[in-house]
């Protein structure tokens, strides 16, 4: 798995190439969003949906079942490392999508995460599971 695009934090705004991941200053367990790769091509087939136009993730992973990661599990970033904090994203009733009972990519293929080691991560940086 690696990244495929990365966006600055907490601005969200797209950037060259690296990136320096901060720690936290709060406990925000959401402090950064991850999405798939192949979710987020697939976004552009539920323009309607609640969260679609509204959701920026920080990192965009190619190569990823993010329904495999789990909460606590540790990732090397490039120098950075992360927790996964929650897994899936929530979906609201309200939402046209789910009232037309389709699927959405959003809730299935995003993972939050917080830094636990600051450091820099750069576009196609490796990610690695920490054992």
């Amino acid at each position: 798995m690696k990244i495929a695009e990365l966006y600055e934090m907490p601005e969200k705004t797209v950037i060259n190439r690296v990136n320096t991941l901060p720690l936290p200053e709060s406990d925000d367990e959401r402090q950064i969003s991850i999405l798939a790769a192949d979710a987020k091509a697939d976004l552009v087939n539920h323009p309607e949906g609640l969260c679609v136009p509204r959701f920026n993730a920080n990192f965009v992973l190619d190569g990823v079942d993010v329904g495999a990661l789990k909460a606590g599990m540790r990732l090397k970033v490039g120098e950075a490392e992360l927790v996964i904090t929650k897994v899936r994203k929530r979906c609201y009733d309200h939402c046209e999508i789910r009232k037309q009972g389709r699927f959405c990519p959003l809730p299935t293929n995003t993972a939050f995460a917080r830094v636990i080691k600051a450091g820099q991560a750069s576009v196609d940086a490796p990610i690695e599971v920490i054992k």
